[in-house]
């Protein structure tokens, strides 16, 4: 790269332009992200409180970007707690299931992986990503276990179909006393 800003990636080209900026760059080149000055999806608003630890909360393929950004940052946080919800156990995709589990091998002092099944009975027509009916992800014993009450430096990233990230956002705020500054959702 030419060390430019290019700021066509964030345009309509959309993943067409990303991808063609990728290709251009050679091995051991330079990159920076940035965030578009439209989106705020990854604002940490506590003053005065440095990140030390991370709580990713993910629904179905929300954790691919979780376990991205986890290993992203794993060399500048103290600890990093990964929880994967599903409403049923196909959901767990295999290939995520496999990255997940290397992952947590590698750094098992470090980060711990939760994965749990919704406690909605299957056939009553709910679902953990349902807005209009929402469950309690209290409920679920791998979720309480998995996701500490906040402390200060904690700061909770939420990823998945919007009813999950909403509902787990309700859960966080009121049920884990996290501060709404210290929770963000990851576009889907």
């Amino acid at each position: 790269g030419d060390g430019r800003g290019d700021s066509e990636m964030g345009d309509s080209g959309g993943g067409f332009a990303f991808a063609k900026a990728l290709a251009a760059l050679s091995l051991g080149d330079e990159v920076a992200l940035s965030s578009s000055s439209d989106v705020d999806a990854l604002t940490y608003t506590i003053p005065d409180a440095p990140i030390t630890d991370l709580v990713f909360l993910s629904n179905g393929m929300g954790i691919v970007p979780a376990l991205s950004q986890a290993k992203a940052v794993i060399a500048s946080v103290r600890s990093i707690s990964i929880v994967w919800v599903n409403s049923e156990e196909s959901d767990f995709v295999k290939e995520c299931y496999e990255k997940l589990e290397r992952f947590f091998y590698r750094f098992n002092r470090r980060v711990d992986v939760s994965c749990c099944l919704s406690a909605v009975e299957k056939g009553d027509g709910r679902s953990v990503d349902d807005v209009r009916k929402p469950t309690s992800l209290g409920s679920c014993p791998e979720v309480a276990e998995g996701v500490p009450d906040y402390r200060p430096g904690f700061w909770a990233v939420l990823s998945g179909p919007v009813g999950f990230t909403v509902e787990a956002q309700k859960y966080l705020v009121q049920e884990r006393y996290f501060p709404s500054g210290a929770v963000c959702i990851l576009p889907p």
